[in-house]
């Protein structure tokens, strides 16, 4: 089938989306380097996390205009290039992280970040007007308008209050948003082009943002350390995470028609690489010094790793029981909880011996699982 300008248009703008969900990732990763965690910062920026990937899913329906003329492709990349600003500006440094006050870091720059939003909801208004005349005709253009008037009030809120206040307003207009507006898709295929594949492509980016933290740290692996310095424990560790990582991209397929059903189904989905980008940069964040043993850090680094890992076989099992792709007890969701029992048991043993024994048990059941895989195919 013929590759159409609607999809080598949308692949651009999918990839700048992308970046933009991987900088949330990124920011969110560095946090683990605070010495005072501040919890007003993390909902902010997680509210920036879903007005993104509300707005992803939301411009579907405008795709079919992209190619229309150039100006229309301007127009639409206007709203991810404000959206990546947004994620940029809402974090520090890495570099300053561990001595920066993240609360007084966000209210200083509430001012900016509040005026980039108002031109995300200006972008996003001009969007539905331009490409979708209908749109005069519906309560969304209330919703913005009213959404437009409270950023740009909020550009001048300067106290803790007014700011806690803006917040909850923003929780609360995103939330109507998703209860009242989810389904309201109704264009399924554009010029040969599925929702599935273009909600696809910001999951692809996502993923192989995730898979660059372990090329990165295998590559900070062997660049800085001698042989003689490689803990192999950590090292085959990172190398099952990958090995699993790559087998949950796998199995994603089998869930892609169902998640267009909802936006609900699409954040789900997002979950787990989500949690997988927090157990790659916990596997490399014991390269970060190299001063210190690297068989001590991994150690003290160990049980955060295993509750990771459980989090991910839980996510696995309820994804295929949540989207019907297996039944509960099926051999594949036996074998995850034998993972998540193992790797609870692992958060407090931590012994040489039981090392030796888990990792070579979680080796056993990957390769059990994948011959399970083909059997029942």
């Amino acid at each position: 089938m013929k590759f159409t300008q609607v999809e080598y248009l949308t692949v651009f703008s999918s990839i700048i989306f992308g970046f933009t969900a991987a900088e949330y990732f990124h920011g969110w990763g560095s946090l683990r380097n605070l010495r005072k965690f501040h919890f007003k910062f993390l909902l902010w920026t997680i509210l920036g996390m879903f007005y993104l990937v509300d707005i992803w899913w939301g411009s579907w329906v405008r795709v079919s205009h992209l190619a229309d003329n150039i100006g229309s492709f301007y127009l639409s990349l206007s709203t991810p290039l404000i959206l990546y600003l947004i994620a940029v500006v809402s974090f520090p440094e890495s570099k300053v992280i561990p001595e920066i006050n993240t609360n007084m870091y966000f209210s200083k720059r509430f001012g900016k970040i509040m005026f980039l939003y108002f031109l995300s909801i200006i972008s996003i208004i001009a969007n539905a007007i331009f490409f979708d005349p209908n749109i005069f005709d519906s309560p969304k253009l209330t919703i913005l308008y009213i959404t437009a008037f409270l950023t740009f009030i909020g550009i001048f809120v300067t106290s803790n209050k007014g700011q806690l206040a803006v917040l909850i307003i923003g929780y609360l207009l995103i939330f109507c948003h998703l209860i009242f507006f989810k389904d309201n898709i109704k264009v399924d295929i554009i010029e040969n082009y599925t929702q599935e594949e273009y909600l696809n492509i910001f999951m692809a980016i996502v993923y192989g943002y995730v898979a660059s933290v372990f090329f990165t740290g295998w590559g900070r692996l062997l660049r800085n350390f001698k042989w003689s310095e490689i803990h192999i424990y950590h090292l085959f560790w990172t190398i099952f995470a990958f090995l699993i990582f790559v087998d949950i991209w796998w199995s994603t397929w089998g869930k892609m028609d169902q998640i267009p059903d909802s936006i609900y189904n699409f954040f789900l989905i997002l979950v787990q690489p989500f949690v997988y980008y927090f157990l790659a940069i916990m596997l490399f964040s014991v390269l970060e010094d190299k001063k210190e043993n690297l068989h001590e850090k991994f150690r003290l680094a160990s049980p955060s790793i295993f509750i990771l890992f459980c989090l991910i076989f839980l996510c696995n099992i309820t994804l295929s029981t949540f989207f019907n792709e297996l039944p509960l007890f099926h051999s594949k969701n036996i074998l995850r909880f034998l993972g998540i029992v193992f790797g609870f048991i692992a958060i407090f043993k931590h012994s040489k011996v039981y090392q030796i024994s888990i990792l070579t048990t979680a080796y056993l059941l990957y390769f059990v699982h994948l011959f399970v895989d083909e059997v029942l195919k």
